[in-house]
């Protein structure tokens, strides 16, 4: 009741302010079974002009192709649920509130609809490379879907589309792969490789592999890494990704621009 009240008054409130605009995708949607083929590399939208003050949707920074940018009301009101309940909690880092994060709007497939991204930074300067928690959040048949937490994100090519990679690693390393169309990220394999140092054993996807043909693996990995696993689990942006870490927001700020977004649909 709480939640519907909220959103209720945030809505009203936009039609009143005249700030309240944003961008207005396109409503045509490709077939959920459908995913159209990918280039190897995803075309980054550099943003290095994001004003100082994150304002409206188009100003979060965006992993893909901007121009054809799509989300519906639907989705958008329920990345601002997911906003407005984030949080973490490890056993190892502690609580992570998301009352400021960093948000990221990431297109893997290249479909425009983008699966989001909340990073909260580690502030506690125990690490030579800034940290952070993440949310990754998606849209399925209506409810929203997390997708992982406190992960490795990378992007994994293949001859004909994009996948999502959830990392882990250590000595045991796996890339658990998702197709993504329509903001719904679906589990399609895992890639697992790991090495045992007494004695030495190479193993990929669970099968025993020379030493010579598990690094010729390793180094021929399709993928590139937005964020890669720290030990004991956190992560670290990589250097083709941290420029999409910063300009953080608000929890508050961040939810109502994302509601203002689903009002200008409606």
């Amino acid at each position: 009741m709480f939640r519907k009240r909220f959103w209720a008054l945030l809505l009203a409130g936009c039609l009143i302010l005249s700030g309240c605009q944003g961008d207005s995708p396109s409503n045509t949607s490709a077939p959920d079974d459908i995913i159209e083929p990918m280039p190897s590399t995803l075309p980054n939208d550099n943003h290095t002009d994001t004003p100082s003050a994150v304002i409206d949707i188009s100003h979060i920074p965006y992993y893909g192709n901007r121009e054809i940018f799509r989300l519906s009301a639907e989705h958008a009101l329920a990345y601002a649920d997911a906003i407005m309940s984030a949080e973490v909690d490890s056993d190892y880092w502690g609580h992570f509130s998301f009352d400021e994060f960093y948000p990221v709007l990431i297109d893997v497939s290249g479909d425009g609809v983008p699966l989001l991204l909340l990073a909260e930074k580690d502030n506690t300067d125990r690490w030579t490379l800034p940290m952070y928690a993440t949310l990754l959040f998606g849209y399925a048949d209506g409810e929203l879907q997390e997708i992982t937490e406190l992960r490795g994100i990378g992007i994994w090519t293949t001859a004909h589309e994009n996948l999502l990679s959830i990392i882990r690693s250590g000595y045991r390393s796996e890339y658990n792969l998702y197709q993504v169309s329509n903001g719904a990220a679906k589990w399609v394999s895992t890639k697992t490789y790991e090495s045992f140092n007494h004695p030495a054993v190479f193993r990929i996807d669970d099968v025993e592999v020379s030493e010579e043909e598990y690094w010729e693996f390793i180094s021929e990995l399709p993928m590139e890494y937005l964020m890669r696993p720290d030990h004991p689990g956190n992560i670290y942006a990589t250097s083709v990704f941290i420029e999409y870490l910063a300009q953080p927001i608000t929890r508050e700020q961040a939810a109502q621009i994302f509601a203002e977004h689903a009002n200008v649909l409606n």
